[in-house]
């Protein structure tokens, strides 16, 4: 079987205009981003519609939100 090493950069999240299209003002669907978990891993996450805002803001204020400082987005349907 053949394996791949991946890794990427991350940032905390410092605030939720970080997961805002600066030239539209609307959410980034698709935007990848990592929560961490009360076991202190990491899980992978892309923002879209459904996402609820306050649980993000909520996230940022603890600290539990981590965002690529190289973009990624995720292909959404």
């Amino acid at each position: 079987m053949d394996t791949i090493k991946l890794e990427t950069e991350v940032k905390v999240a410092t605030s939720i205009r970080e997961m805002v299209d600066p030239m539209t003002g609307k959410r980034r669907i698709g935007l990848v981003y990592y929560q961490r978990l009360s076991n202190g891993g990491l899980i992978a996450r892309s923002l879209s519609e459904a996402t609820d805002k306050n649980i993000l803001k909520r996230g940022i204020t603890e600290r539990k939100i981590y965002l690529p400082v190289k973009i990624i987005t995720a292909e959404t349907t």
